[in-house]
């Protein structure tokens, strides 16, 4: 479970750091699909890394995968949150 954590992280950090080249490809391509190429890709070579076996190779990477863009979805809402004022003293 610790290392399905640790890729996960890996695969977040580079989704992070190519924030920037998905952006441009979303003119071309569903961002879906740029998002799942993208986290699978680093999941398997994070999983190559740790050295796990073919057999397991793939359920651990699609695992990390989508628990890598859950992690980098939950800090990007956690540093653009802005709590939402609410005016209850309506004058009528």
């Amino acid at each position: 479970m610790l290392n399905i954590l640790l890729v996960s992280m890996f695969a977040a950090f580079f989704l992070a750091l190519f924030d920037s080249l998905v952006e441009v490809l979303r003119i071309f391509v569903s961002p879906i699909a740029i998002n799942a190429v993208l986290a699978i890709t680093f999941s398997v070579s994070g999983n190559l890394l740790i050295g796990f076996p073919v057999k397991e190779l793939i359920l651990r990477a699609v695992a990390c995968a989508f628990l890598s863009r859950v992690l980098l979805t939950g800090a990007e809402r956690l540093t653009t949150y802005r709590p939402a004022v609410i005016n209850t003293n309506r004058q009528q």
